[in-house]
């Protein structure tokens, strides 16, 4: 027969401090020891407001504490060896992954990311990142929504072939201009690419040959051996060491992204009225004195449009090629009055408040210009509309280019 103490309660705590200074007269065993060290750094590295914006170091912090448990729990040399081979291997990245990593880097961002580096470990950094910046995936968002055109989330080997073509030949050429076929190589010209895109072949010679074997060796890179991939196979490609939890913090920010930019559509600008974009056609042609079909910046100061000073700031907000002159579509952007846009296929325009519209693919409709654009490396360029001090008259009607001519002659 089991005695009951004479106060049960007193009995109970009277237990757990016998049991509590047991514990401390016992030393605790390694293995907790090294669970309690670890436990906060851990819990400090896998949390999301101190990932968020910079490179974790979890990885590195895991292998450590993973070293140290196993030498605790299991004290055999042989596993902690087959332990340290697998780090070792990690570590050593394959330099075909580095290959693709750095092409689809260069296909989806224009650049590779170390080219500022000045030691070879300083390069090797990025193949070692296990998540990339908000700029950075936030770009690779935009350029996903462009590739997966029909929104089903995955793209096949046949969507990809025709985009990346298309993406490449742009990228190389330049964009084909208004009522034009695809630019094509000039003949003895040579045409420049990164280094991490070479093929074996040279696009000067055969321009088609290297586009293709280019777009197989992106497509490989992606899919492996699937027909087909997703967004997530992008970022493991991209950044290594991506897991499943950085993947699906990067596809949280995407996610955030696609918000922002739908709440950022604008209503689409009105198309100029049919008798004014003649009056802008008839300007042009007014100042394309030798017929070439473009007029440059400089003539424009030398016809008084604008001023010397602003030369600088039109090419930046015009200027499409960076080559100094317009072409008849582009001028007529350039001066179509405030709160619409020159022509159907226009994709800038403005709001009747001088705000610079233009045609978002991403979102299928028009935003402010400035609005969700991802930080630069260099830093953020700031663009100002027109103000209403500015010399350029952006109102121009079919009655003023018919009074043009002689207005510029007084003026000369």
């Amino acid at each position: 027969m089991r005695i009951l103490p004479e106060n049960p309660v007193e009995a109970l705590f009277a237990a757990e401090k016998a049991k509590e200074a047991a514990e401390k007269a016992s030393p605790p065993s390694k293995m907790a020891c090294l669970v309690r060290k670890h436990t906060d750094l851990i819990k400090k590295d896998s949390s999301p407001s101190t990932n968020e914006g910079k490179q974790s170091k979890l990885g590195g912090n895991v292998a450590n504490v993973l070293m140290d448990l196993v030498k605790a729990a299991h004290n055999d040399e042989n596993e902690i060896d087959a332990f340290q081979a697998a780090s070792n291997q990690k570590k050593n990245l394959h330099r075909s992954r580095k290959e693709a990593c750095m092409m689809l880097r260069v296909f989806v961002f224009g650049y590779i990311g170390n080219e500022n580096a000045k030691t070879k470990e300083d390069k090797e950094q990025l193949f070692y990142e296990s998540y990339g910046s908000k700029e950075m995936v936030n770009a690779l968002q935009t350029f996903w929504t462009k590739l997966d055109n029909d929104g089903s989330g995955r793209v096949d080997i046949g969507e990809f072939r025709n985009f990346a073509a298309d993406e490449i030949e742009k990228r190389l050429l330049g964009e084909a201009k208004e009522g034009e076929g695809k630019p094509k190589p000039e003949a003895g010209k040579e045409v420049l690419f990164p280094d991490c895109w070479a093929v074996g072949v040279d696009p000067s010679k055969d321009f088609q040959k290297f586009i293709t074997k280019l777009v197989d060796k992106i497509a490989v890179a992606i899919l492996g051996k699937k027909s087909s991939f997703v967004l997530d196979d992008m970022m493991r490609v991209i950044w290594p060491f991506a897991g499943q939890g950085e993947c699906k913090l990067m596809c949280r920010w995407c996610k955030e992204f696609e918000k922002n930019a739908a709440s950022s559509r604008v209503r689409t600008p009105p198309i100029l009225d049919p008798d004014e974009f003649e009056g802008l056609c008839s300007a042009f042609k007014h100042f394309d004195e030798d017929g070439s079909g473009e007029v440059t910046l400089e003539e424009l100061v030398t016809k008084g449009l604008i001023y010397a000073d602003q030369v600088e700031q039109y090419r930046k907000e015009w200027d499409r090629n960076g080559d100094g002159s317009f072409d008849m579509n582009e001028f007529c952007e350039m001066m179509c009055p405030l709160g619409y846009r020159a022509y159907p296929q226009s994709k800038i325009g403005s709001a009747k408040d001088g705000t610079r519209l233009e045609f978002d693919g991403v979102i299928g409709g028009w935003r402010c210009e400035t609005a969700s654009k991802p930080q630069s490396r260099e830093g953020k360029r700031e663009k100002e509309a027109p103000k209403a001090t500015d010399k350029v008259d952006r109102s121009f009607t079919s009655k003023s280019a018919a009074g043009m001519e002689r207005s510029v002659t007084m003026d000369e």
